[in-house]
């Protein structure tokens, strides 16, 4: 693979090109693809994709992220949920979600419902 064909050229492996992160950051209801697990452990949470044997690590914020994803499945309502559970404004709030959700997908562990 080279450059510009989907692939990371640091990696070797097909990302998601930056357009459809985009897209996928603005879309409203997200899933957790079949291959990825995720086991929480001291407030935090690690993923691993089953294809490629990448681990992905969250923090307390981004594990309860996680967990409210999994059960709603709709990044509205985990935004406001996340609105009502810490103290932070909400631009910085969308703005992380939307830095992590863009990260998430780029690497096929989440994907549009």
């Amino acid at each position: 693979m080279t450059p510009g064909d989907g692939a990371d050229p640091a990696l070797g492996t097909p990302f998601w090109p930056a357009r459809t992160a985009y897209l996928l950051v603005m879309a409203d209801n997200l899933r957790v693809p079949e291959h990825v697990v995720s086991r929480e452990l001291d407030g935090e949470t690690l993923l691993l994709d089953l294809e490629n044997g990448r681990y992905f690590g969250l923090d307390a914020v981004g594990t309860r992220f996680w967990e409210l994803l999994k059960v709603h499945g709709s990044r509205d309502v985990v935004e406001r949920a996340l609105l009502s559970e810490f103290e932070v404004d909400e631009p910085a709030l969308r703005r992380d979600l939307d830095e992590l959700v863009a990260a998430l997908c780029e690497r096929g562990l989440l994907e549009k419902a």
